[in-house]
């Protein structure tokens, strides 16, 4: 399990096409509720060939969405003899995970990202991984 804050934000400031007093800029700001959870972040991102307005504010807009909340990754180690069979699941496919391991609880849907098969004294083992859906919408 790996958590990444790297686009966490509840402020993203969107700056568009043009220089200067002539960029066009869009600013999205996340609802009251999430500000009362997560700390005060600003994002600044740059979409140079972005000429509309209406086009930079659903950047922006989708910065704060994804910003939201930290993603989540996962790598689960799988026997290649055991349900789900090896060769039954393929890169791309949207898988949900449950399970439970100390403070981590997690029920959610990803999408298979990599499937390493790897042999080592005699033993196979296949381990997956998948990042969460919204890093592909």
């Amino acid at each position: 399990y790996r958590s990444d804050s790297t686009h966490l934000a509840a402020t993203v400031d969107a700056l568009g096409a043009g220089t200067g007093v002539d960029r066009i800029t869009s600013t999205a700001t996340a609802a009251a509720s999430m500000l009362d959870k997560s700390p005060q972040l600003d994002r600044v991102a740059v979409h140079s060939d972005v000429t509309a307005a209406g086009t930079l504010a659903d950047h922006a807009a989708f910065g704060v969405t994804r910003g939201s909340q930290p993603l989540e990754f996962v790598r689960l180690e799988v026997l290649p003899d055991r349900i789900p069979t090896y060769g039954s699941y393929i890169v791309g496919d949207i898988v949900t995970v449950r399970g439970e391991a100390g403070w981590l609880s997690l029920d959610a849907q990803f999408r298979i990202t990599e499937i390493a098969f790897t042999v080592s004294g005699g033993a196979e083992t296949v381990a997956v991984s998948a990042a969460p859906l919204e890093l592909f919408t």
